[in-house]
């Protein structure tokens, strides 16, 4: 309450100091419109422009300035030249010169000497070194306010004992004026420069009667200029304080009578009834028996309470039955998937992303080899050999990272003994892999085996299809030698098909061999670097042939320059080559072939004349599984 009233109190005391701003605005406003009377006078207009020389004995005399309430009269004329200058002190009733501190600011080119419309004019406080000057200025014209603009005539009051006298009078408050450039400012008036609010309003308690209200006035820079003081009575907090002390003894004297009524209720109505609430609890927590319930007579929020509580005591015995309940069920499960745990060939283990060993489930088969207590918590190459922990890693973060499972294959050596492993890897939780690995030494053996006997049987094979189409392909020969036909006759044509069919049988009995040394592991490669475009240039020469016999042609075309390889040369030669020949065989007659590289691609399609169907050939590109080292 007393908040209330000192916030009133605030409120009517900055009301009460923009009342005294009011009437010091008037103050100022009626000298400026005194100075625009002056400056639209035709008798000015002639002084100024020297025709009216009486204009001085006749106007601008002690009376005139008492009269008016000036301290400075200026006129000057249209090249800013000062052509009456005076001045007169208010408070001693004398002239005086115009002050020293405003000289500088007749200059020509200055504000108050220079205006440039008809309706220009300037009203403010002006700081000086001799103290704060309420100061106007308007252009000299005719007496009808029409141009041209012949000068300017500026009038001047010092803020002095007449001027704070007439805001006393005024507003019946205790007026006090201070220049804020005054460096012996007191600290009063300097704490309101600091504090003061938008407005330039700031209030202090001076006494337990009075109040200080402060206005702080910027000159026409915007800079403090002047500080109004106003001693304003505390009429609204000392009225509050009689209010708020009424309202305490008011206060205090119901406050007994209502404590007294609202204890007697309250035992007789509630706190009897909570003790016996509380009594009912406390038994049943000492038995521990959720069956147990509270009894609360009444119909009231007490018996509210009570009812919840045997609500609640009995969804507690059915959680405990169903904890019960979910606890064997649990244990049950619990010992299945051990069960199953134990009968699957596999070991299983969470790792993290950085391939840290998280828990651990192994087989029987399993348990000499990876103990639980040596590689729970540890890294990854305590559990998969430290040359394929790299790979290890990486397919547990490329299977977080997409989602997809991935399959790894892995040796070890156990006992002097080569073991082969699979490790599949499956996303467990955010950032966790499963791991599940078995132990496939007996399928790799078991398929070793069967590419050994497929190998050697394919041998064999070759060899029994060799051994007679040896000497047939000899035999070929040396008929061509004797007979030594005409490419075109009937016998070169038979000895031809007889040659070409021997060479094409033997390089698919060639190509069956390694296709199943491939299978097997055990195709040989001849490693050596090979010129890409110097192979690419040959086939395509070697395959032009062909292509001309079907009536189409080929062009290599190279749009980059191609990288040397490390291979096969024969076989990376056999393999372009089948491409090509498929390439001339595929595309419709009349066509052109060309193998090209944009964007690591081969295409090998018709020419864009020729036709508009396209084909090409892609290389082959990685698969999306995990290599199998």
């Amino acid at each position: 309450m007393l908040d209330g009233f000192r916030s009133r109190e605030e409120t009517e005391s900055k009301r009460d100091i923009e009342r005294v701003i009011g009437v010091f605005n008037r103050f100022l406003d009626n000298i400026k419109n005194t100075n625009i009377d002056w400056g639209a006078w035709d008798e000015a207009l002639s002084f100024v422009e020297g025709q009216n020389p009486d204009f001085i004995s006749a106007n601008l005399v002690n009376e005139t300035y008492l009269r008016l309430g000036l301290s400075v009269i200026v006129y000057t004329n249209a090249e800013a030249s000062i052509v009456y200058s005076g001045g007169f002190n208010q408070d001693d009733g004398i002239p005086t010169q115009v002050p020293q501190g405003l000289r500088p600011l007749l200059a020509p080119g200055q504000p108050l000497v220079s205006h440039t419309g008809l309706k220009s004019g300037i009203a403010g406080l002006l700081s000086l070194p001799e103290g704060p000057m309420l100061i106007t200025s308007h252009p000299v014209l005719t007496s009808t306010e029409m141009g041209p603009i012949r000068g300017a005539v500026i009038f001047g009051r010092f803020v002095d004992k007449g001027v704070v006298a007439s805001l006393k009078e005024t507003t019946l408050f205790n007026v006090e004026a201070r220049n804020a450039k005054n460096p012996s400012l007191p600290g009063d008036f300097r704490k309101a420069i600091e504090q003061a609010d938008e407005k330039g309003l700031y209030t202090k308690k001076v006494s337990s009667d009075t109040i200080g209200g402060y206005a702080v006035i910027n000159d026409i820079s915007g800079a403090p200029g002047l500080i109004l003081r106003a001693d304003i009575p505390r009429g609204a907090l000392a009225q509050g304080n009689t209010t708020v002390l009424f309202v305490i003894i008011a206060l205090i004297a119901s406050l007994f009578v209502f404590g007294f009524v609202v204890l007697v209720l309250l035992d007789r109505l509630v706190l009897s009834r909570v003790e016996r609430l509380s009594n009912g609890l406390r038994e049943i927590a000492v038995s521990g028996s959720p069956s147990s319930r509270v009894t609360v007579p009444g119909s009231d929020e007490i018996t509210s309470v009570g009812t919840a509580i045997n609500d609640m005591l009995a969804a507690i015995e059915r959680s405990q039955a169903e904890r019960a309940q979910a606890q064997e069920a649990l244990l049950e499960s619990e010992a299945v998937n051990r069960a199953i745990l134990v009968a699957v060939p596999d070991v299983l283990f969470r790792a993290n992303r950085e391939g840290r060993t998280l828990a651990f489930a192994g087989a029987r088969q399993f348990e000499s080899r990876l103990p639980n207590t040596r590689i729970v918590e540890k890294a990854g190459s305590d559990v998969i050999p430290p040359e394929y922990v790299a790979d290890h890693v990486r397919n547990i973060q490329m299977t977080l990272d997409t989602g997809s499972s991935r399959i790894m294959e892995y040796q070890s050596l156990d006992n002097n003994q080569i073991h082969w492993f699979e490790a599949r890897y499956v996303v467990c939780q955010r950032d966790e892999g499963l791991v599940m690995v078995r132990d496939i030494t007996e399928r790799k053996l078991a398929q070793e085996r069967e590419d050994a006997a497929r190998l050697k049987f394919l041998r064999v094979l070759s060899h029994e299809l060799r051994t007679p189409l040896t000497p047939v392909a000899a035999s070929a020969g040396l008929l061509e030698d004797v007979l030594e036909p005409e490419p075109d006759s009937q016998e070169g044509k038979l000895l031809s098909n007889i040659k070409s069919g021997a060479d094409v049988l033997r390089r698919r009995i060639d190509d069956m061999l390694d296709v199943a040394a491939f299978q097997a592991r055990t195709l040989p490669l001849d490693l050596a670097e090979i010129d890409t475009k110097v192979l690419l240039t040959e086939l395509c020469d070697l395959r032009d042939a062909e292509a001309k016999r079907r009536g189409e042609s080929t062009q290599l075309e190279i749009r980059d320059p191609l990288p040397k390889v490390t291979g096969d040369g024969p076989r990376l030669r056999q393999v372009v080559s089948t491409l090509l020949l498929n390439a001339i065989r595929a595309n419709p007659p009349q066509a052109s072939t060309y193998p090209s590289k944009p964007s690591g691609t081969t295409p090998l399609s018709p020419s864009a004349s020729a036709t508009t169907e396209r084909r090409s050939l892609r290389r082959a590109r990685p698969s999306s599984l995990s290599p199998i080292s």
